[in-house]
């Protein structure tokens, strides 16, 4: 199993934008994100998404019976192993 750092963006209330470190395995996309205790206050979920470090491209996930996935992980893969940001 290949895995690479990367942020988990959680974006809450319209904007509130919490970062977690996280991992992605690259042959099956799954996103292992570290818990977050910033969402206290906080109310709505917007969306969630994964960015590499220094990039700003946001790499689109899908929660799966509970489990965190790459919906397009060609290109995440791309971007990580050629440097494409």
């Amino acid at each position: 199993m290949t895995t690479i750092a990367a942020e988990f963006h959680s974006i809450w209330d319209q904007g509130y934008d919490v970062k977690t470190p996280c991992t992605v395995d690259l042959q099956f996309g799954l996103v292992v994100a570290e818990v977050s205790d910033e969402v206290e206050g906080i109310d709505l979920l917007d969306h969630e998404y994964v960015q590499l470090p220094g990039s700003h491209v946001e790499h689109e996930i899908k929660d799966i019976g509970g489990k965190y996935f790459v919906v397009n992980l060609e290109a995440f893969a791309a971007e990580a192993t050629l440097g494409l940001v």
